[in-house]
């Protein structure tokens, strides 16, 4: 999800910061009820920091932590005495510029977003039964109100495959592909093309990490399978899956590597 928001960190989030600052500037000079509440001018909270979180759910998602004891109020650095209110503009403000000047408590709070988003997707927080259809609407949730998985979920479950196949379990070493191919080989280049636009297709595949050995180069390496001629050949372990053969076309190249990423997924 990090890797996600950092991404797509672009010119007009510092923009969107500065209209928030702006906004809360002119409160403290003339009163917040001379500001009015809609329009650039007015803008009073920004998605912002590395978990690009605004300070209302940041709020929701301390005060979630809270209730479930996740977390304390000292454990959080909020006041004890009271819970923050995502409607009051003083407590929207202080939460705004801690995210902002904290890196540490922005990432903490947008991890707690991330869990209440899971519940309340799932009614559960039971992460270690989780299914992919469960995964999946958590991250949409976490960036938008919709029970449809979207294009944002999907790009961040395709990230978590990718980050868990290289955990070092046994079950995300299985999962693992080695492809021997040839820098000036116009064959390996469409078995790299295929995989690339699979893994478009199908965010499951990237979670299969791929050992590329050019032959030449590497012949070391190389040398430990021998029961191939021509490359790209695909192996999954020591099993070999696919050797491609002069005259195969795109279609038969893609369809063999997808052969060899359901080997493994």
């Amino acid at each position: 999800m990090l890797r996600k928001e950092i991404a797509d960190i672009d010119l007009l989030d510092p923009v969107a910061d500065l209209l928030v600052r702006l906004c809360y500037l002119r409160c403290r000079l003339f009163g917040c009820g001379t500001v009015k509440r809609r329009g650039v001018l007015g803008k009073r909270d920004s998605s912002t920091g590395y978990a690009q979180i605004f300070a209302y759910v940041a709020i929701n998602a301390a005060n979630y932590a809270l209730e479930h004891g996740l977390d304390d109020a000292a454990g959080l650095g909020l006041p004890e005495d009271r819970r923050l209110d995502g409607t009051n503009e003083d407590d929207l403000y202080a939460m705004w510029l801690r995210l902002k000047r904290d890196s540490r408590f922005n990432i903490q709070m947008g991890a707690l977003n991330l869990i209440s988003a899971a519940e309340e997707m799932n009614g559960h927080t039971d992460f270690a039964r989780y299914t992919p259809e469960e995964i999946q609407p958590a991250f949409t949730r976490y960036n938008a109100r919709t029970d449809r998985i979207t294009a944002y979920g999907k790009e961040v479950y395709g990230y978590y495959l990718r980050y868990c196949g290289h955990g070092g379990t046994k079950m995300n070493a299985e999962k693992k592909l080695t492809i021997l191919h040839l820098d000036n080989c116009p064959y390996c280049h469409k078995a790299r093309r295929a995989l690339d636009e699979l893994c478009e297709e199908n965010p499951a595949y990237r979670g299969v990490a791929v050992e590329w050995i050019e032959e030449e180069r590497e012949s070391a390496a190389a040398g430990r399978y021998t029961d191939y001629y021509y490359v790209p050949t695909i192996y999954a372990g020591a099993d070999k899956i696919f050797e491609a053969h002069p005259g195969d076309s795109y279609e038969k190249i893609k369809a063999e590597v997808k052969k060899a990423l359901d080997a493994v997924v």
